[in-house]
């Protein structure tokens, strides 16, 4: 009996076609730049199906090559000039652990929103985590 279930399991994912590459992929960076070139190049939608990469995967690296500073050549350029309230609430929180090295997430977080900054604590601990902090062990 438990045979003849695994067969219509087997049978029933065999027809589906999946076209999304499989979660968690990673990408070097060299991919990333070669992938975001084409993107800058072309559109978003056309590097995404060259690539075999996902159009939300693409504008979040652009975000993160935007933020972080670190792009080479027309990557700071990525997009209009506009201000991304993602962009300010990161520079507010490295600005707030800047002042209070010694603050852990938490602190920060609570901080940011006596301050009328609404963030979560994962988020401040990534951001805090991309610019060098080093959580306690």
């Amino acid at each position: 009996m438990a045979g003849a279930d695994s067969e219509v399991a087997r049978e029933k994912s065999a027809g589906r076609k999946k076209k999304q590459p499989p979660r968690g992929k990673r990408y070097s960076p060299a991919v990333k730049k070669e992938i975001l070139e084409y993107a800058l190049m072309n559109d978003v939608a056309a590097a995404a199906g060259k690539f075999g990469v996902t159009e939300t995967t693409i504008y979040e690296w652009r975000r993160a090559v935007k933020r972080r500073g670190t792009g080479t050549g027309n990557f700071q350029q990525v997009g209009p000039e506009e201000q991304d309230p993602k962009v300010e609430q990161d520079r507010r929180i490295v600005a707030m652990w800047r002042q209070h090295p010694g603050y852990g997430p938490s602190q920060i977080r609570n901080m940011l929103k006596r301050g009328g900054s609404r963030v979560s604590v994962g988020t401040v601990r990534q951001v805090m985590e991309e610019n060098g902090y080093l959580p306690q062990t």
